[in-house]
Parts: C-alpha cells; structure tokens; sequence
C-alpha cells in the first residue's frame, strides 16, 4: 500500500486537493470538496493520504460509510496503514422484554469516552448509528471513574457505584460487565479491559490492583490503572424510573386491548420492584433530560472536523431510510398504546447530520461524477482503473 499512496501524493489532482482542503478548512463557513473517479487501491490510498494529513494538521476525522460492510474494511485499511480509528456501530433497540446482550453498548461507549476524553481522532461509522440517540456527554464524564492503587473508596460504596453504572453483579467474574465482591476484594470487568480486575483493599484505601484470568483464577500482571464507564447507554436512574413509571400507568388507563392491558401491567410491576427493565428502550426520551447523537459528542470537541463521505448517496439514502424506519416503528408503538411521543424518541432527524456536514469539511468521495450538489470548494477527478492483480489485496 504504501507504494500505492506514494504515488497518489505524486498526482497533480492530489495536490491540488491538499491545497483545497487546506483553504477549505481555515474559511468562516467550508464548502464541500467533491472527489471523483477513484476506486479500488487507489481510493483506499486517497483516503489514507488525506486522512494522514488531516491529522498531521490536528482536524479530527469522521469517516461516513454507506453500509457496515463498508465501514469494517475501511477501518481495517487504515489500522493496516498504521492509522489509529474507532469503529461506531449501530445500536439494536429492543422494545420488548427480551435479555439482549450489551456488547455494542460497551463498544460504543468507549469509542464516546474516548472522543470526550480526546483520545480518538478518527471515528469511522455510518449514518444510522450516528444518528441514534445515546447516552448524554454530561452523564458519561460524570459517572466515569479511573482507579488506582492508593484510591480510597470504601468498597461496599464502589459496589453500588457499579451497580449505577449498569454493572452486573454475579457470584463468580466471566463476562465484561461483571462484577464480584468478597470481603475486601472486588472483581470486575470493565470494556476498556482485556482481562478482569482483581482490587485488593486495605480498608477504604486500594492496596493492589492485577488482571486475572476468569477461568484458572491466576493473576496475569499488575493492573496500573483501570477505567470504568458505563456498562450500558440506558441508564435508569431513580427518577427516569419514577417518570418511565407514571407514562406506563397513563397508558394503562387508555388501553382497551386485553393483550396490551396485561403486557403494561407487568411491565409496571417490573418498574414498581426496582427489577432491569429489558424494555427501556421504548421509554427512551424519559431517561434522560435531553437526547444526543455522536455528532454533539463530535461537536463538543471545539474543532472542525474533516468528514470523508463514502459514497454520496449510500450515506444520505441510509441516513434517510433509517430515520424514516424508526420513525414508522415508534408511530406504530405509539398507536399500539404501548409508548407516547415523549417516550418515543429514538433517532436525531436527518437534518441533524446535513447540519453537521455544512458545519465542518465535507469531502464526498464517488467513484463517478455526481451526487454533490451546490457550491463547493473543489471538484477533482482522478483517471484511474481497477486492474484484476490488485483484487483488494493492498500489500500486492
């Protein structure tokens, strides 16, 4: 690859985009740049040239990816290249009292702790999971927690702070977002961890700190530090309970259907016990104050970013039938008489993307003319074709 990409910053066009891009960048509001006639290894080159110069500049990077098989093997191109990026998936919402796995909920709260705590520079994702609505900046910076030897914390008080973070509390640690408490030793397993964490107390102080293996038990190194975020988007504090419980109890006075009457009944008991509500999902808009995306964490880093647009109308079209998908659903949960339009609220509007977008540097990438509309700051097409000895094969 990299005789591919040595070649691309010889090309005159190339040259011609790191100065558009340069201008582009310093003006009050950028225009989009349009890139055409790329494809194959010479895309791929294109993208890890500019994308390097970006950062060398210190303007972060959201690449936008029109499906997610499309943003996995962008990610891998540029970690090949030695290009440090995140991967932002899509969360699944689950309306209904199902157990579901949190696994993407841990990936995707990592990659925002990292953006908030600007250590990510280059976000690859698509156009429906950034538009989904997630958990708050304010909420994520005040609940994370680092821990260290000497940190005093009285262990029955880091408990229940797990337990706040969504942390799942079991006899013996085998799963991220575990923990385990006996005498003065906790377990755990945060996501930013490879290994659980054995912490060792002397009183309320920590005294050691080492990663274990969850199967033979046996301590694998000394733990300097570990980092403990949410183990889940939805949290559900005492009060979104007592207002996700006072909506359920509105509905149930308006139900007439016996299966939707029984279904909120035992949903109010469940919310009444203070039991995991598998269901949170559908009351989303009364867990917290205000409903944010990826693209206010992107916004709050007080920088212009750099958005590389894979494939201009895979990514608007996705942005649009995604929103228009969940928007649908959330109107048939509402007519169900199983969610309000104040519970219902799931996904940002796809203006909040074109927004973004008009805010920052846009750069479309397409391999044929077209799909850019409007002013822009450049438009630039390379002569290029894909030969079959390349076949995705960067290291050719």
């Amino acid at each position: 690859m990299s005789r591919l990409t040595a070649l691309i910053r010889e090309d005159r066009e190339y040259k011609n985009f790191a100065s558009a891009f340069v201008e582009a960048m310093s003006a009050v509001r950028p225009l989009p740049i349009a890139v055409n006639g790329l494809s194959g290894g010479a895309e791929d080159a294109f993208l890890i040239e500019s994308v390097s110069d970006a950062l060398s500049r210190g303007v972060p990077v959201l690449i936008m990816a029109g499906d997610e098989p499309t943003r996995d093997s962008t990610a891998a191109r540029l970690a090949a290249a030695g290009i440090e990026c995140r991967v932002y998936k899509r969360r699944e919402l689950v309306f209904h009292n199902i157990n579901a796995s949190r696994e993407i909920d841990r990936e995707r709260l990592s990659v925002l702790s990292a953006i908030l705590a600007g250590e990510c520079s280059v976000v690859v994702t698509t156009p429906a999971a950034a538009l989904g609505y997630t958990i708050p900046q304010g909420v994520i910076a005040d609940l994370t927690v680092t821990l260290r030897g000497g940190y005093v914390v009285e262990p029955r008080a880091l408990a229940e702070k797990l337990v706040t973070l969504g942390f799942l509390r079991v006899d013996g640690v085998d799963g991220v977002g575990q923990f385990a408490m006996r005498g003065g030793i906790l377990d755990l397993w945060s996501a930013e961890a490879e290994l659980p964490v054995r912490i060792e107390f002397f009183g309320d102080e920590i005294d050691r700190m080492v990663y274990f293996d969850p199967l033979s038990q046996r301590s694998e190194g000394v733990c300097e530090e570990v980092r403990l975020l949410p183990a889940r988007e939805l949290l559900i504090s005492s009060d979104a309970r007592e207002r996700i419980l006072a909506e359920a109890k509105k509905l149930l006075k308006k139900a007439k259907d016996s299966e939707i009457t029984t279904r909120l009944t035992r949903e109010i008991a469940t919310i009444e016990a203070g039991l995991s509500l598998d269901f949170g999902d559908r009351y989303m808009g009364l867990v917290y104050d205000k409903q944010e995306s990826l693209f206010d964490y992107l916004s709050g880093i007080g920088h212009r970013a750099a958005i590389f647009m894979l494939g201009t109308s895979a990514c608007t079209d996705g942005a649009k039938k995604f929103t228009e998908n969940l928007e649908s659903e959330a109107k048939s949960l509402i007519e169900m008489g199983v969610a309000t339009t104040l519970s219902a609220k799931y996904t940002a509007p796809v203006s909040t993307f074109d927004d973004f977008c008009a805010e920052n540097l846009t750069i479309h990438l397409n391999a044929f003319a077209g799909g850019v509309t409007g002013r822009l700051s450049g438009l630039f097409g390379f002569r290029c074709r894909r030969t079959l000895s390349y076949g995705d094969n960067a290291n050719m």
